[in-house]
C-alpha cells in the first residue's frame, strides 16, 4: 500500500495490521513528528507472530513513544476497549501491501470501525453529562398522565405479519400498497415516515419516535393522536406533549443508573431494551418482542444519492455529517454513522432470524402473498 500524507491529514491515529512495510518507516516517523497527538497502533491477532512485532517496533521505533503493539485475544472485547480508547479521535486501519491475511484484516478493519463508530454515537450522550436526556425524563414522567409499559405486550401479535416502514426514498415504490394490507399486517411507522403517512393518507397501527433534538415543525405535522405511539423517556418532550393517543414506554439501554434508580421508585422499572441505532431498528425489535412474524421492512435505504428521504417528509436542518460509501452495486452514495450501524444490527438480526425478518427487496411478494390471503 503506497502511504501518502494527503491520506492521512486529518488522521489521529493509524492502526496497522500486520508489521509495516520497511519503506513505511520513514513515513510514520514523519507522520508522527507533525503533531503531537497522533499515534500508531500494531494490531495482530496471532500471538505467534506478537513477539517478532513487538522487535519490529521496538526496532524501528525504539525512540518513539507514540507507538504502541496490540494483541487481540478476546476479539470483541479488545476492539472494544481500542475503540473507545480512541473515542472523538479520526482513525484508519490499514494493512502493508506484504500482509497476506486477507480475511482476518477485512474482520478487523470491520468490526474496529462499527465499534468505533459505536464508541463515538455512546459518547455523545454524554457529552452534556446527562442534562439534555433528563430534562426530558424529567418532563416526560411529569407530563404523561398515563401510560402503557411495553413489556406487558410481549407475545401479544404471535405469527402476526409487521411491515417497518422508514422514510428513505424507495418508500415511494411501495407506499400505496399498504392502503391494501392495514388489516392484514401490522404497519409500523416511526420518525420521518409519520410525515409520509400522514400526508399520503396512509393508515398504520403503531407510531413511533425517540429523537431526542427538537424537531418540531416536522413532529407536529404527523398525525399520531389516534394510534398508539412507542416512545423512550428521552424523546424531546415538546414533541411528546403532540401525542395524546395510548402512549407504550419503551426501556432504553441503561446508560444512566440515576434514570434506572427513578424507575424503581415509581415502580416502573422495565428489563434494559438494546434497540440498535435508529427508530427503524426500534421498531424491528418491538415487532420481534410482539412475536410479529415475518417482519418485513420498507423505504430502509439507509443511503441516498440527492433525495435523502421519501416525497413528504418536512425538511429541517440537519447536524448529521454525511459519509460517502458505494451502495450493493458499488455506485457512490452518502450515508451517516448511526445508518451505518444500523445496517450492521439488522444484518446481524437478519441472520438470526432468517424467516421473520425480510428486507424491501421482498415487498412486491409479500404484498402479493397478503393480498392473495386477504382474497
Amino acid at each position: 500500500m503506497l502511504f501518502r500524507s494527503e491520506d492521512f491529514h486529518e488522521t489521529d491515529v493509524i492502526c496497522i495490521y500486520g508489521k509495516s512495510n520497511v519503506d513505511h518507516i520513514s513515513f510514520l516517523k514523519n507522520w508522527l513528528k507533525d503533531l503531537d497527538s497522533r499515534k500508531v497502533v500494531f494490531l495482530e491477532d496471532d500471538i505467534k507472530k506478537h513477539d517478532a512485532l513487538l522487535s519490529f517496533v521496538d526496532k524501528n521505533f525504539e525512540k518513539e513513544k507514540k507507538t504502541q503493539t496490540f494483541l487481540i485475544k478476546d476479539f470483541e472485547k479488545d476492539l472494544k476497549k481500542l475503540a473507545w480508547g480512541c473515542v472523538y479521535l479520526d482513525i484508519k486501519i490499514i494493512k502493508s501491501s506484504n500482509e497476506k491475511r486477507e480475511a482476518s484484516f477485512d474482520k478487523i478493519s470491520k468490526t474496529l470501525k462499527e465499534l468505533h463508530l459505536g464508541a463515538n454515537l455512546t459518547s455523545y450522550l454524554y457529552s452534556d453529562f446527562g442534562i439534555k436526556t433528563f430534562e426530558n425524563l424529567y418532563n416526560n414522567l411529569l407530563k404523561t398522565d398515563e401510560f402503557i409499559l411495553f413489556e406487558s405486550l410481549t407475545g401479544e401479535f404471535k405469527n402476526i405479519p409487521a411491515i417497518i416502514a422508514g422514510a428513505g426514498p424507495s418508500l415511494d415504490k411501495n407506499l400505496y400498497e399498504l392502503k391494501d394490507l392495514k388489516d392484514k399486517a401490522l404497519i409500523f411507522a416511526g420518525g420521518s415516515a409519520l410525515n409520509i403517512f400522514a400526508k399520503k393518507n396512509i393508515k398504520y397501527h403503531f407510531g413511533a419516535s425517540l429523537d431526542p433534538n427538537p424537531y418540531f415543525k416536522r413532529f407536529k405535522e404527523n398525525e399520531i393522536f389516534e394510534r398508539p405511539f412507542f416512545y423512550q423517556n428521552q424523546i424531546d418532550s415538546n414533541n411528546l406533549s403532540l401525542v395524546h393517543s395510548k402512549k407504550i414506554l419503551v426501556s432504553d439501554y441503561g446508560a444512566h443508573p440515576l434514570e434506572k434508580w427513578i424507575y424503581e421508585e415509581l415502580n416502573t422499572e422495565q428489563k434494559t431494551f438494546e434497540a440498535g441505532w435508529t427508530v427503524t431498528t426500534l421498531l424491528i425489535k418491538i415487532a420481534k418482542m410482539l412475536g410479529c412474524n415475518p417482519i418485513i421492512t420498507i423505504g430502509l435505504d439507509l443511503s441516498f444519492k440527492k433525495q435523502k428521504y421519501s416525497k413528504g417528509v418536512v425538511k429541517e436542518k440537519s447536524t448529521y455529517k454525511l459519509i460517502k460509501t458505494k451502495d450493493i452495486n458499488e455506485n457512490e452514495v452518502l450515508t451517516q454513522k448511526d445508518w451505518i450501524l444500523a445496517k450492521s444490527w439488522i444484518e446481524e438480526r437478519s441472520e438470526e432470524h432468517t424467516s421473520e425478518l425480510q428486507s424491501h427487496s421482498f415487498i412486491s411478494y409479500a404484498v402479493f402473498c397478503l393480498k392473495k390471503k386477504k382474497k
